[in-house]
């Protein structure tokens, strides 16, 4: 097989002058994002590199239609809530009782009866421990509208996962809180009632707050999965709000609220008939979001349900306990094809028992899928090999006309029924299934530290010797020489730079994802081999 540049050099001057203006136009344009975007391009102060949840922090909302929540300040509160370092922590006098379940390991404070010290007992992270959700602050804790502080709850427990707590309020309002914990699927039910409403009682509000952190490494190439992102949801409409510095948002009649990372999530879903609102925001350094239920001045009323549920964003998981759930995981505008192609994986690694030789099978299965379009693609090739001679004649004939050139171009190609396009179809119809499995292997729980075989052990990240994105790169180079092309022969040199930008762009992405890659190209130049037979393609 011989690979033959032409007789000129396929590095001559010209082209390594457009190929230098070209790499100074994606660096200046880096450069540009970088000063229009700061705080999401420049490089932060180290934080856990795992998808843990990290610290809280809680401010009060203003309730929907009522008056703005007091400060810290208008309080005086300076024992009760000690501040250190823009972390709310518990009071030494907060009473804890402990919470397993088959997943995750956590304690239930007395204050705002909330949870704390929440810690995985089945999932580590990159370095090897076991991954803290949240450390030694508060979620899904009960707030007053009017307090900066969680109420302070009297805690009997009834068994090893429900606790029922009671509260008094200075108006005499009383508040019980039940909550049950379902060990199988790290989901709680928390039932709310309200007893004795006072005059001064308006509502209450759930906080799922974290400590911000920006994301290091993205670029407008390829985009970072490792993102905080906030999920409010209604019965028409769910957003998907990643965490920026100017985050601020809410949804009036609101039915779920979540805080999620790349591959764990902290969630809370109303059951109740008193609609509450949602509201994200970022403010001093910390995402809060609140679900915020206003108790209207008259009503029968008298008690509220949400379901909350902690762990991993697995389909399994998240549907058990509650469909609902499900919608935190975002697989972007391909989604309904990542949720496909995420069933149809788990379905082979059934048999296969291996992730990578699933994606395998998979590449194998999409080949075949679009197998008939790759069939019209190569009979395309096969007589764009015939009209060369042709092609290359019109371009000796009009070499100094352009415009005469590209006429001819078509009249040639018309009148020998060529399709320039045609073999760019199976690439277009891949494409989306390309984006959706980068969703897929980028933030499926299935697939984090999942191991392939020898050096790849971990297909969510990438090939740590870059031996995937080198073979990925020769083998599209391959490709590229057995296809026919109609271009002029300085615009080919110029894409013979492609596998080179291509090997680049996959350095970074999950090594499962250069793996399709590479098994999708090598299959199909293989595919091409076979049907660009003269046999084959007549």
């Amino acid at each position: 097989m011989s690979f033959d540049f032409g007789s000129s050099n396929a590095f001559d001057k010209k082209t390594i002058i457009v190929v230098i203006l070209v790499g100074l136009g994606f660096f200046g344009w880096q450069k540009y994002l970088e000063s229009k975007y700061p705080s999401y391009y420049q490089p932060k102060t180290n934080q856990a590199q795992d998808p843990a949840l990290g610290a809280q922090a809680v401010q009060p909302p203003t309730p929907p239609g009522g008056q703005p929540a007091l400060s810290n300040t208008d309080q005086g509160l300076k024992s009760n809530l000690a501040l250190s370092g823009g972390d709310r922590l518990l009071p030494q006098s907060a009473e804890l009782f402990d919470i397993n379940t088959q997943s995750w390991s956590a304690k239930l404070s007395s204050v705002g009866m909330g949870l704390t010290q929440i810690k995985s007992h089945t999932i580590n992270d990159r370095s090897g421990q076991k991954v803290n959700f949240i450390s030694d602050e508060l979620v899904f804790a009960l707030y007053e509208f009017k307090s900066v502080q969680p109420m302070s709850f009297i805690v009997q427990k009834v068994s090893e996962l429900s606790f029922i707590g009671t509260t008094t309020l200075l108006d005499g309002t009383k508040i019980i809180r039940q909550m049950d914990f379902d060990s199988s699927t790290g989901a709680f039910k928390s039932v709310v009632r309200i007893e004795n409403k006072g005059p001064q009682f308006t509502g209450f509000f759930i906080n799922i707050d974290k400590k911000f952190k920006e994301s290091t490494g993205s670029s407008f190439l390829v985009p970072n999965l490792d993102i905080q992102e906030f999920v409010i949801s209604n019965a028409d409409e769910t957003d998907y709000v990643v965490a920026k510095v100017d985050t601020n948002q809410s949804m009036a009649r609101a039915k779920l609220l979540a805080l999620s990372t790349q591959y764990f999530t902290l969630a809370i879903i109303d059951q109740s008939q008193l609609a509450p609102e949602a509201s994200i925001k970022l403010e001093n350094g910390y995402l809060k979001s609140f679900i915020n239920y206003n108790f209207p001045n008259t009503g029968n009323i008298q008690s509220v349900t949400q379901k909350g549920f902690i762990g991993s964003k697995s389909f399994e998981l998240l549907n058990n306990a509650d469909a609902e759930f499900v919608k935190v995981v975002n697989f972007g505008f391909f989604s309904s094809i990542g949720h496909v192609l995420l069933k149809l994986l788990k379905f082979i690694q059934n048999y296969a028992s291996n992730w990578g030789l699933s994606i395998i099978i998979l590449t194998f299965l999409v080949r075949l899928l679009v197998a008939p379009f790759n069939i019209m693609s190569y009979k395309s090739m096969k007589r764009m090999q015939k009209i060369q001679p042709l092609l290359q004649a019109a371009r000796e004939k009009y070499k100094e006309d352009p415009m005469a050139l590209n006429k001819e171009t078509m009249s040639i190609m018309k009148n020998e029924k060529v399709n320039p396009l045609g073999g760019c179809l199976p690439m277009l119809l891949q494409m989306p299934i390309f984006f959706a499995l980068y969703q897929v292997l980028g933030q499926s729980i299935e697939l984090y530290q999942a191991p392939f075989f020898g050096w790849i052990t971990d297909l969510s990240a990438k090939d740590p010797f870059y031996v995937l994105p080198a073979l990925m790169g020769v083998t599209m180079f391959v490709q590229q020489k057995l296809t026919p092309t109609t271009m002029d022969p300085q615009q080919a040199k110029i894409l013979q730079w492609m596998p080179i930008v291509f090997t680049l762009f996959t350095l970074s992405l999950p090594s499962g994802l250069t793996l399709y890659i590479f098994i999708s190209t090598l299959f199909g130049v293989l595919q091409q081999q076979f049907f660009m037979h003269e046999k084959h393609a007549s």
